[in-house]
């Protein structure tokens, strides 16, 4: 079977089996990172990895390998979805047990694992030949990606295995993955980092880097299309100006459609009332209320006036409870409709939305809105998470406003497509 490579595809397979410069069992690095923007091609690499792994069983390594994404909802759905799909595509045959985790490509083994910090026990006691990890730059939060790290490739050290390490990733942030491949813990005898943009996947159509480009701010594109490590740190919404964005909106309060957009923090509990018209989004009302529970919230909001706005909330209501209720439920017993509310998107995601409608004067917040106004300007970044630490009352107000603008206005993060997948 013959895969033709995009050519940072083939420099981080070269440099992981062949490179006589690695000087590692064999040949090649101990350690490889492809660092690619979207549709960059990387978890298609991940599939000619195991391809290779599949080539060394055939030669009498049979030990377990290892492939661990962020989480095992990100690793089933993400991961071994397109892993499957190439597989299928190639004409190799394969068996996956969901509930050992096992994929089996041809008698190869595969331990199939997140490791978040509800299933990375799971790895514990394993012995393993060889590694891909997937998403290498979201293991973990903070300095607790360099303890996952440690976790996982100590299990790599079956001597029947070539015990290297295979990454794949978009960058976020200095965290870990940072520090391996080109901060201070780089060890360039052991360890090689590949880079590719989105455009360096010349069979992309011409206007997917265009369109994604458009629905970015400065930072995040540079991060999730150019593959740049981008810091965070200071000021989240940075596009915010409040001698642009803030104006009274008395005018506003009745044009296009109204929802509102929940946060259940419970002190403080945080409601933004937006009115969406053409493709502009106007903050009319803001809820800011301490020791609130949901009940509290919905008579607040229906006193106001908004019984017959749609919700668009932290989608989290659907776990967490209030007297033994979910949150989304009192709001539907309430009259609320929630059909709206979606599956949470990364934070960074969010507050990256914000600043690209702030850029293009899409969002307008009515000067009464404080609180609101408050955020905008203060909320910041630390440690390349929301800072939540130097005034816990922050943060929420902001988060409750982002939930509709993403729905209404966010960009949809492309599920791995697969652009590679015919033989060649």
């Amino acid at each position: 079977m013959k895969v033709e490579l995009l050519p940072h595809q083939h420099d981080a397979m070269y440099h992981l089996f062949d490179d006589p410069n690695g000087g590692h069992k064999g040949g090649g690095y101990q350690s490889v990172c492809l660092l690619g923007g979207i549709g960059s091609g990387k978890t298609f690499l991940g599939s000619v990895w195991i391809m290779r792994q599949l080539q060394r069983y055939q030669e009498g390594d049979d030990g377990l390998r290892l492939i661990c994404a962020s989480t095992y909802g990100q690793l089933r759905r993400a991961t071994l979805a397109e892993v499957f799909t190439n597989l299928n595509n190639w004409g190799v045959s394969f068996s996956f047990n969901q509930n050992a985790g096992i994929l089996d490509v041809e008698g190869c083994r595969f331990l199939c694992l997140g490791v978040d910090r509800n299933t990375i026990d799971n790895v514990r006691g394993i012995s393993a030949s060889s590694l891909w990890g997937d998403e290498f730059s979201y293991w973990g939060q903070g300095s607790s990606g360099m303890q996952v790290y440690n976790v996982i490739s100590g299990r790599v050290r079956d001597p029947r295995g070539d015990n290297k390490f295979f990454f794949t990733t978009s960058p976020n942030g200095h965290n870990h993955c940072y520090d391996l491949f080109h901060g201070h813990l780089y060890d360039t005898k052991m360890a090689k980092l590949v880079r590719a943009r989105t455009k360096d996947n010349y069979h992309l159509d011409e206007f997917y880097y265009d369109r994604l480009r458009s629905q970015m701010d400065d930072k995040m594109m540079r991060q999730e299309l150019e593959a740049e490590w981008v810091t965070r740190e200071g000021i989240a919404y940075y596009g915010f100006k409040r001698e642009i964005h803030t104006m009274d909106l008395t005018l506003k309060r009745n044009v296009g459609q109204g929802f509102i957009g929940l946060d259940f923090n419970v002190s403080p509990m945080c409601a933004t009332i937006i009115r969406f018209s053409g493709d502009r989004i106007y903050v009319i009302d803001e809820l800011h209320i301490h020791d609130c529970d949901t009940f509290k919230m919905a008579r607040e909001l229906k006193q106001r006036g908004y019984g017959n706005y749609k919700v668009i909330a932290d989608s989290t209501f659907n776990q967490r409870k209030t007297a033994g209720k979910s949150d989304k439920i009192i709001l539907e017993e309430n009259g609320f409709d929630c059909s709206m509310t979606r599956k949470n998107p990364y934070v960074v995601d969010r507050v990256a939305l914000m600043n690209k409608l702030f850029q293009n004067n899409q969002f307008i917040v009515d000067k009464k809105c404080k609180m609101l106004i408050r955020d905008f300007e203060q909320v910041t970044f630390l440690n390349n998470k929301l800072n939540q630490i130097s005034n816990p009352d922050l943060t929420h107000q902001s988060d409750s406003a982002s939930y509709p603008a993403w729905r209404l206005l966010g960009f949809t993060r492309p599920s791995k497509m697969n652009v590679f997948t015919r033989n060649r």
